[in-house]
């Protein structure tokens, strides 16, 4: 009776592990900004997209949605186009994101880290990583 249980229960979840993901299901979304479909012409992550492509959507993305994106250039490829970052949030954030960005220097440099704060953040719960030693401990060196 068991392994037939075990067998039902793999196919049942190995058949629901099949079915596509809705992004759109969890909604509401604004249907002003197009998704990824209307300007690729197939669904996302069905094949590979071109950079134009995706420059294009990246592009489509910003114009319909001015309040909650905000567009940065990095750099420059090797072959000359731009490395941009998109930064996608709440237009309050946004509107404060150089305050955020000196928080989290603040938080990257210890030397910039006064003594209260760094006390402030080791009292916080800390959830341990899937990256964590104990989960490395079989893992092979990239190099040896």
């Amino acid at each position: 009776m068991r392994p037939l249980l075990l067998t039902a229960l793999f196919f049942a979840t190995s058949l629901r592990a099949q079915e596509p993901f809705d992004f759109y299901s969890r909604g509401p979304y604004r249907p002003a900004v197009p998704r990824p479909e209307a300007i690729t012409g197939y669904a996302a992550g069905s094949q590979h997209t071109m950079y134009a492509v995706m420059q294009h959507y990246l592009d489509t993305l910003v114009a319909t949605a001015t309040d909650r994106v905000r567009i940065e250039t990095w750099g420059r490829t090797s072959e000359n186009r731009p490395i941009r970052a998109l930064i996608i949030s709440d237009p309050a954030n946004l509107a404060k994101l150089d305050q955020i960005r000196a928080g989290i220097a603040e938080l990257v440099d210890p030397r910039k880290t006064s003594p209260a704060r760094a006390a402030a953040i080791a009292s916080k719960p800390r959830c341990r990583s899937p990256t964590s030693s104990r989960h490395r401990t079989n893992r092979r060196p990239w190099r040896s």
